[in-house]
Parts: C-alpha cells; sequence; structure tokens
C-alpha cells in the first residue's frame, strides 16, 4: 500500500519513536535533520546514514555523524564519486518486524522535511521495502566512504567557499522577483530635498550590480561622485575633532571603484566613502608586515549606497582582511576583563538599530546585555566573513536631507569613532 506524503517530518515523527533500525541515504543533511532523527528515534534503535556532499552537507554534520559511528550507536558513511551527482532521499524505517519506506524529493533539512513543497511516497509494501534496501541503500553504502577526522578538515576548507557560492546562487535567482518591486518602491519615494536621489540607488538595482556595461558604469559614477561630494562636507567636521580618522591618500580611492576590476569582484552591490588609518601609517604596516596592507585590509568606518538603504559602518574587517585589527580585538576581549566591559559600554551608547555581523550571523547590538555575552558572540570571528557593526537609514529618510546629512553622520560617526578606537591594532 502507497501513501503521497507532502510532510516527512510528522511521517518521521511517528515511526522513529518505535523504530527498531532505520536506514537513511540522502544527498544533503543538515543539523535541522540530524536533531529529527536524533530526538525521535527510538535510543536502542539501530542507524545505518549515508549522506551526500555534491551538496552542501554541513561539517558540523559529519562530526556529529562521526560521533555515533565512533560511539557505536550508527553506522555512517558519506558517497562521493566524480563523475556521480548522489541525489537520493530514501528513508526505511523498521517497526515490530516491518519496513515503511519514504522515498521521494525531500532531503534531510527544514526545507526537505517541513517548509519546502515536496513529494514523496511512502509505502509499507515489503517486497518493495526489502528491494530498496538490498538494491540501493546496501549497494551504495558499501562503496561509500567513512567519516573520518582528515577528511572533515579537509572538507571544512571547501564547505565555507562552497556555501558563498550557493548564497550568491540565491541572490542571483531573486533579482527577477526583486527588481521589479525595489524599484516602483525606491521610484514612490519623495526624494525632494534629500541629499541622495533615486538615480543613486537605481544604480544597484537588478542586475546592474554585475554589469560592466558604460552606461551603468556611468550611473555609479554619478553615486562615487556624489559620495566626494559628501567627503568635502563631513571631513572639515572630522578634522575639526582631531579624529585619528583619514581617507585614502589618492582623490580616486576616498570612494570605492564604481566600475568592475580585479578588486571589486563579480558584484558592485554597493559604494562607499571611507576613513582609517593615515597613510603613514599603512606605510608602516606594509613594512613591518610586508603586503596586504592597503586601506581596504584594515579597519575603517563607511558611508554605504546601496539599492535600497544608506549604511553607516564601523567595518571592523572584509572577508579575510583587517586580520591584525582583528587578532588583537580578539585577544584583548580574552585576556582583558576591562576591555570587554569598556566595548560592552561604548557599544551601549548606540541606538536600538545599530547590529552586528560576525559569520553571517547578524544580531542587535543592544541584545547583548552583559559584557560576557557580547565576549561570547564575538569570539566565533573566524575572519572569513565580514566583521561589521553599523546600521541602516531608509533611502527618504530625512536624516538624510542637504541640510541634515551632515549632522546625521557625524552624530553617528561620533558613537562609532570611539569603537574604532577600542578596537584598531596599534603598534
Amino acid at each position: 500500500m502507497e501513501k503521497q506524503v507532502l510532510k516527512i517530518n510528522s511521517e518521521l515523527k511517528q515511526l522513529l519513536p518505535k523504530a527498531e533500525e532505520i536506514w537513511i541515504a540522502v544527498a544533503v543533511m543538515s543539523d535541522y535533520g540530524m536533531n529529527v532523527i536524533q530526538e525521535n528515534t527510538n535510543p536502542h534503535a539501530k542507524k545505518n546514514i549515508l549522506v551526500g556532499i555534491d551538496l552542501p552537507t554541513p561539517p558540523s554534520v559529519l562530526k556529529r555523524l562521526q560521533g555515533l559511528q565512533n560511539e557505536g550507536k550508527a553506522n555512517v558513511k558519506y558517497f562521493y564519486r566524480k563523475d556521480q551527482f548522489f541525489h537520493p532521499k530514501l528513508y526505511v524505517v523498521k517497526t515490530n518486524g516491518a519496513l515503511t519506506a519514504i522515498v521521494g524529493s525531500g532531503n534531510c533539512t527544514e526545507g526537505g522535511l517541513e517548509k519546502h513543497l515536496e513529494l514523496s511516497v511512502k509505502t509499507v509494501d515489503q517486497g518493495l521495502c526489502q528491494y530498496l534496501l538490498e538494491k540501493y541503500f546496501n549497494i551504495y553504502f558499501k562503496i561509500g566512504e567513512p567519516i573520518t577526522s582528515e577528511f572533515i578538515e579537509d572538507y571544512e576548507v571547501l564547505f565555507e567557499s562552497r556555501k558563498e557560492r550557493e548564497k550568491q546562487d540565491k541572490q542571483e535567482l531573486t533579482i527577477f522577483d526583486k527588481s521589479a518591486n525595489s524599484k516602483l518602491k525606491i521610484k514612490d519615494l519623495d526624494f525632494t530635498n534629500q541629499f541622495f536621489e533615486y538615480i543613486h540607488f537605481a544604480a544597484f538595482e537588478g542586475t546592474k550590480p554585475y554589469s560592466h556595461a558604460e552606461n551603468v558604469n556611468n550611473e555609479r559614477y554619478l553615486v562615487k561622485m556624489r559620495l566626494l561630494d559628501l567627503h568635502d562636507l563631513i571631513y572639515p567636521h572630522i578634522e575639526k575633532r582631531k579624529w585619528d580618522l583619514h581617507p585614502h591618500h589618492k582623490l580616486d580611492n576616498i570612494v570605492s571603484s564604481h566600475a568592475h576590476s580585479s578588486w571589486t569582484g563579480e558584484e558592485i552591490g554597493s559604494l562607499w566613502l571611507h576613513y582609517g588609518r593615515s597613510p603613514k601609517e599603512l606605510e608602516k604596516y606594509e613594512k613591518e608586515y610586508g603586503e596586504n596592507q592597503s586601506s581596504m585590509y584594515h579597519m575603517r568606518l563607511q558611508v554605504l549606497i546601496r539599492n535600497n538603504s544608506i549604511d553607516i559602518w564601523c567595518r571592523v574587517g572584509k572577508n579575510n582582511g583587517s586580520i591584525l585589527d582583528r587578532e588583537y580585538f580578539k585577544t584583548k576581549m580574552q585576556t582583558d576583563s576591562r576591555f570587554r566591559t569598556k566595548f560592552f559600554q561604548l557599544c551601549q551608547i548606540l541606538d536600538d538599530q545599530y547590529e552586528i555581523h560576525i559569520n553571517n550571523v547578524v544580531k542587535k547590538v543592544k541584545s547583548f546585555t552583559t559584557p560576557e555575552e557580547l565576549f561570547e558572540f564575538t569570539k566565533s570571528d573566524k575572519q572569513k566573513h565580514y566583521f561589521i557593526i553599523g546600521k541602516s537609514f531608509k533611502p527618504d529618510d530625512r536624516a538624510f536631507s542637504t541640510s541634515n546629512i551632515v549632522n546625521t553622520i557625524m552624530g553617528e560617526f561620533e558613537k562609532l569613532e570611539p569603537i574604532y578606537q577600542h578596537i584598531r591594532h596599534r603598534f
């Protein structure tokens, strides 16, 4: 007897508590899927699990599977063949001596088990269930590979770059859905007396961030010129306050590049005005630490223009950037309780809209109630991703009118500059 299944989760939660043995072969398993299996399966049941890595099964799941194997609680392997894409979704559960199989489109992830629009079939036909075990699971499990610590260590290095590519793929796929709506939304805003106009935000709409076309470069160039106008307005105030913050020593680099190059990557999703270390200080860093010591690889304060926002950041570091600043910060947070407390206090001065971005995880700065909570979050920084403390404004926010913009930015910089000085590395 066969039954259509739309939500595998509900079926598994009925079967697994009574299971005597389970067999799972899936293209990808997430921590969510692993939790469903672990939390619902009879603890005395024998587990046999085969996962793929053609799709990005997280290293954390592989480590957990390895742990089960080492504890004698499961037989686990991963499957990879250069010329074969491993893509099954098979769940077989034995209860009271009888087999039940679920086969379909759902991977062992939150999407596959619960959230996505999937279609699977459940069968209790013993002949068919036995066939699926003998002619599919057992064959591929036999030629699968053991999950070792050495394999996980190598896999982790590749996994991060794969996730970045996957994220970019998803962003590209949503362009057609977002672009029409965001264009209508942004275009309908009232930009009267605003310092930045519709054209400055429209330069980043749709597929334009990926375009090398001359007309798109010209649109982004207008944004660059407007940010230079902003620099002329706010830098005298920075100098007046005698902050140790400096623009790039080359006029063309005071604002980020509007045209694609080896420095920009494939996407120009924003342009920014930035302030950081002095040319003399950067020269000292280059002399002491070698290449990759330009302002691009150091902490700075930034004003960014995107398709649908104006952002103000203390950019602690880009991906694989500001290594010295980040290492200094991490060491001081670990070893100096007064430094931790001071950092927490400086963050508490920020308003409720400020967020802190670490390892692609974003949290409200005010969500941390103690220095220790904030320390626990910041110590997860692995330098592979951006480390940002900042906030976003809507394009038509009156704080960015021609009459208010200088006071607005200097007001935010007043709060961020002490954080910048507190974190940055010093000789």
